[in-house]
């Protein structure tokens, strides 16, 4: 689909209905859309005298609008999913315009960035780590509080949900007290140096904080530090407002969860089965409010689709009625905000109506590919096979090797391994409790990890295996991160012409992409005929002929298509 996408919108959609004054002439007609030269100026400038891409950009812009046109015609644009997919698209960029505008209006004045600076010279030191649960947060809070700080390190890189605390063990600072987050300002605050505060709720898990240090050390002169304090401040005081501004917009709108709604879906949540992540909810509960406010509502289906949008890794899960009732509360907010954005007529902005359109037409297009493009354009076995035969020559099978590995990650596990290779003792022994490449690894043997070429090697250690003679030879080195590897050669599959069957999962998406490329031909030219159509290269030349050309080109600019 991408690929699709990718040959259809060189150009980002621009919705004409430009003046039809003499002088602003029409230069493109497709479908129901029209472009003006004004429409057009502001991207084809860029070209210059470019006459082939100015052209090439306009039929692109066209056959576009031909298939959007299409679209509506067919009526995708009128299904329940498309209509879904097309409001959170318009709402995701005016809820964030509305934000910027609000945000816009606070900034630290400079009595206050000096009076800051003038505060400034108290540096502390600290570690902090966050689990998911908050009973494993008290244990360990516990062991940790009469350990030293190497035994949190250790915990930090194994244990934390936070990903940048694995790579830097928890370590934070030095920084400036009046610098520190606002989540870990007050834990620390009570503390002394080597003491562990006691778990902390935070919206990404429990979080646990230990003092290291706190000094006094002279600020960097105000020049230096005025910029990055101002932005500092201000970041600072546009979240406080930002707060201030959500509140006050759930309480004008009168944002209100329907009763019972967050433990309905998370008891669905908790009866999926298989890959779903919600049970079937009865037709009428789908349509019912999950919460309203004046002005709209989102109902259970709008809302649990949105919730099965979120990025994998997005914190908390639907089963928990807590997480699905702050998500409302959340997303409420945001569909609030797109009301208050259209009130204040931001999607009539010409930049605004420019991406609303080139957002919400993507959504039609991708409809458009699944249920015309895409089932009309499929690569038979004819059409691989043919492909395969006049391409045999080039298909080629790489080097690929396969390998035991293990990775030491924090320091007694690089202690460890470092001990096993010096008495030359067998590492890959799962009994010591050492790191693997899981996501290369053969399914029964955490230590195994399958044939890949050179290209596809994990990070760190395909110059290292690449270069292996020896299939009794173990070799050790470092990775970036600081993690300590021991790699040894199993075997070497050298490289080969391709089979068939081992090229059929490159050349699959290629011949794909042909087929798909002859059937866009087919029925652009097909839609041109049974739609208004017209891409005016008379009134186009202008760019690279006229005035428009003279006024961004040299003097001696390259020839017209050049």
């Amino acid at each position: 689909m991408m690929v699709f996408l990718f040959l259809l919108l060189l150009a980002m959609l621009l919705p004409g209905c430009g003046s039809q004054e003499p002088a602003d002439p029409i230069l493109i007609v497709a479908g129901d859309s029209s472009f003006s030269f004004t429409d057009l100026a502001p991207r084809f400038r860029q070209y210059g005298r470019d006459s082939a891409i100015i052209v090439s950009t306009a039929q692109t812009i066209a056959n576009r609008e031909l298939i959007l046109a299409d679209a509506r015609a067919r009526g995708l644009d009128t299904l329940p999913e498309v209509e879904r997919r097309i409001y959170e698209r318009r709402r995701e960029r005016l809820q964030y315009a509305y934000l910027l505008f609000k945000l816009n209006q606070v900034a630290a004045s400079d009595d206050t960035v000096r009076s800051f600076y003038d505060q400034l010279g108290t540096v502390v030191v600290y570690h902090t780590l966050t689990l998911e649960d908050s009973a494993a947060a008290e244990s360990l809070c516990e062991l940790l509080s009469v350990s030293g700080v190497e035994e949190f390190e250790r915990a930090a890189r194994s244990s934390s949900c936070i990903y940048q605390d694995r790579i830097d063990a928890g370590r934070v600072g030095p920084i400036d007290v009046l610098m520190l987050n606002e989540m870990d300002r007050e834990p620390l605050a009570g503390l002394e140096p080597g003491e562990t505060a006691e778990p902390f709720s935070t919206a990404l898990g429990w979080r646990l904080v230990r003092l290291d240090s706190l000094y006094e050390s002279p600020p960097p002169p105000f020049e230096e530090a005025e910029e990055a304090i101002r932005a500092g401040l201000t970041a600072r005081l546009q979240e406080i407002y930002k707060r201030s501004v959500d509140d006050s917009l759930r309480a004008a709108r009168n944002l209100a969860i329907g009763e019972g709604v967050p433990e309905l879906i998370a008891e669905h949540a908790r009866s999926a089965e298989g890959d779903e992540m919600f049970s079937p909810f009865e037709p009428e509960v789908a349509a019912s409010p999950a919460y309203t406010f004046d002005g709209g509502m989102r109902s259970i289906e709008w809302l649990t689709q949105n919730i099965r949008d979120l990025p994998p890794m997005a914190p908390g899960f639907p089963d928990d009625p807590e997480w699905v009732r702050g998500y409302c509360g959340i997303l409420g907010l945001y569909d609030i905000m797109m009301l208050e954005a259209e009130a204040r007529g931001f999607d009539t902005l010409p930049d605004m109506r420019d991406r609303l359109a080139s957002a919400t037409g993507g959504v039609l297009l991708d409809a458009y590919y699944e249920t015309v493009i895409g089932p009309r354009s499929v690569a038979t076995e004819e059409d691989l096979r043919e492909f395969f035969e006049a391409n045999s020559d080039m298909l080629i099978v790489p080097e690929m090797r396969s390998a035991r590995v293990v990775v030491a990650y924090d320091d007694e596990q690089k202690d460890m391994l470092a001990g096993l290779l010096e008495r030359g003792e067998d590492p890959f022994d799962t009994g010591y409790g050492l790191g693997v490449l899981g996501g290369y690894t053969v399914p029964g043997d955490s230590t195994l990890i399958r044939p890949v070429p050179e290209t596809h090697c994990p990070g760190g250690i395909s110059e290292v295996l690449f270069s292996l003679e020896d299939t009794l030879q173990v070799v050790a080195c470092t990775l970036s991160t600081g993690a300590l590897v021991a790699v040894r050669l199993v075997d070497v599959l050298p490289e080969h012409p391709a089979s068939f069957e081992e090229a059929r999962a490159d050349i699959e998406p290629i011949v794909r992409r042909n087929c798909e490329n002859e059937f866009l031909a087919d029925l652009v030219d097909s839609l041109s005929r049974a739609y208004p159509y017209e891409v005016n290269v008379e009134a186009l030349s202008r760019f690279w002929a006229g005035a428009e050309a003279d006024s961004t080109d040299a003097e001696d600019g390259p020839e017209p298509g050049r």
